[in-house]
């Protein structure tokens, strides 16, 4: 591989680590080098991270701009897998939520649901990181029963495939789906299942 995979890598496990300072760096050093290579396909996935770490610091319209950036990429590029079809608009719809733009990263969303359910071999709606964020935005807006719906078909795919984090994730929103109906009992039993994850880093 070109070594754009591995400074992007750098920069994704850097921001997985906390250290968002040398994640941007190395993710936009890994976009710059993905442009030099006209390789689409890899800048839109270095831009997606980028967008992802733009957010959690804060920067909202800069995470807006590389997740639009990241759209334009993948729409680039033909024979797309599914996963570059429905993630970027994911990461924008991501950024737009943050935005308070709540109207627009709702059509983002069920656009990039649309796509993955076309596109998936099993016919699932979006899933892990993407799908933690569509259903968080249902559960905010009062689509209760979808929210809870989408998140328990992704804590299945999550746990199939050993996503710890993504598990994690699920639960959590469970549980606060749970305690909203006042099911005290089964939101306690989540969000216990959700801190084991994080304190051992295994469901």
């Amino acid at each position: 591989r070109r070594i754009s995979f591995y400074v992007s890598a750098v920069g994704i496990y850097a921001m997985i680590a906390g250290d968002l300072a040398l994640g941007e760096d190395f993710l936009l050093e890994g976009a710059a080098l993905d442009l030099a290579a006209r390789d689409n396909r890899s800048r839109s996935n270095a831009l997606q991270y980028l967008s992802m770490l733009r957010v959690r610091l804060g920067r909202l319209g800069e995470a807006e701009e590389a997740a639009r950036e990241a759209l334009a990429c993948a729409r680039q590029v033909e024979d797309r897998p599914a996963s570059d079809s429905c993630s970027s608009p994911s990461h924008l719809a991501c950024a737009l939520d943050h935005l308070g733009q709540v109207g627009a990263a709702l059509h983002g969303f069920a656009a990039a649901d649309a796509i993955e359910r076309r596109t998936d071999l099993d016919g699932d709606s979006l899933y892990s990181t993407r799908g933690v964020w569509w259903a968080d935005l249902l559960f905010r807006v009062g689509r209760i029963s979808e929210a809870r719906s989408l998140t328990a078909a992704n804590l299945a795919i999550c746990r199939r495939y050993g996503w710890h984090e993504d598990v994690g994730d699920c639960d959590i929103l469970l549980g606060r789906l749970a305690a909203w109906d006042r099911d005290l009992p089964t939101a306690r039993r989540h969000l216990d299942a959700a801190e084991t994850v994080f304190r051992r880093g295994r469901a």
